[in-house]
């Protein structure tokens, strides 16, 4: 399937397009689990050849509560539990460009960048920061 990228500027708001081309959920080993449960990376290819991005988003559980409708000032609906992905910069930075010759080779890269960084003897890794 060959891509077609629009112009970028063309109307004169789109800055970049990309085309997203490996969505991939990696889940951590139990020793990382104080970080996260699981990993969310979604590759995108580039208008330019050999060039791609990536975005990393680390699965949290949060407790929600709407705050409307209301009752007398209080919310109707109670409290929930729900599963969100959030975008992590710490990990990878979406502006950062990826040089591979493969979708599989960026994957490649960026698994083994999570790797360094959630490894307990590298040096700017979770377990530093505690």
């Amino acid at each position: 399937m060959s891509m077609k990228f629009s112009k970028k500027g063309e109307n004169g708001m789109i800055k970049k397009v990309l085309k997203l081309v490996s969505p991939t959920e990696l889940e951590l080993d139990e020793k990382v689990h104080a970080f996260a449960e699981s990993l969310r990376v979604m590759i995108f290819k580039s208008d330019r050849r050999g060039v791609y991005h990536a975005r990393v988003l680390r699965g949290e559980m949060f407790r929600i509560q709407p705050t409307f409708p209301q009752k007398r000032d209080i919310p109707k609906d109670k409290p929930c539990d729900e599963w969100l992905w959030i975008e992590d910069p710490w990990i990878h930075s979406f502006d950062k460009e990826i040089k591979a010759s493969s979708v599989k080779q960026a994957l490649d890269k960026m698994i083994q960048m999570i790797t360094i960084k959630l490894s307990p003897r590298q040096k700017g890794s979770t377990h530093d920061e505690r």
